[in-house]
């Protein structure tokens, strides 16, 4: 039972790593999306098992990389807050929202440079600077 469930946390990690990988493309705005890339977005997903709650931490994500504020640091600071949603959760949902969130990490540490601190983002950061005068 054991090995069942480690194989199917692995499928969905790679279903959304593929996922994200490949359906990533320029977005038209760098609003936060929720959980997701610009063309492959999970809210409603996350919504439907109860963990919602985690759309807030890819918020705060998004936000964190848009204004270039270290990856590592934008990234820790990710896995801790989806760690703290999901703590309200009962003992089983806890468990299932825990191998939502080892997919998601490791899709933010292995394709999360392809989004940070981009041209793009650089240029929004300045525009969104010059507003606050």
């Amino acid at each position: 039972m054991s090995d069942d469930k480690t194989n199917f946390a692995m499928i969905k990690i790679y279903l959304i790593l593929y996922l994200i990988y490949f359906t990533s493309g320029e977005d038209k705005n760098n609003a936060p999306n929720g959980c997701g890339s610009s063309k492959f977005i999970i809210n409603d997903g996350l919504k439907e098992v109860g963990e919602g709650s985690l759309i807030n931490c890819c918020n705060d994500h998004d936000n964190c990389y848009l204004y270039c504020q270290g990856k590592h640091y934008c990234d820790n600071k990710f896995y801790d807050c989806l760690v703290s949603s999901c703590s309200h959760l009962s003992f089983i949902r806890r468990q299932l929202c825990h191998m939502d969130i080892d997919g998601m990490y490791l899709a933010v540490n292995l394709l999360g440079s392809t989004f940070y601190c981009t041209e793009k983002n650089l240029n929004s950061t300045i525009e969104i600077s010059q507003f606050k005068k």
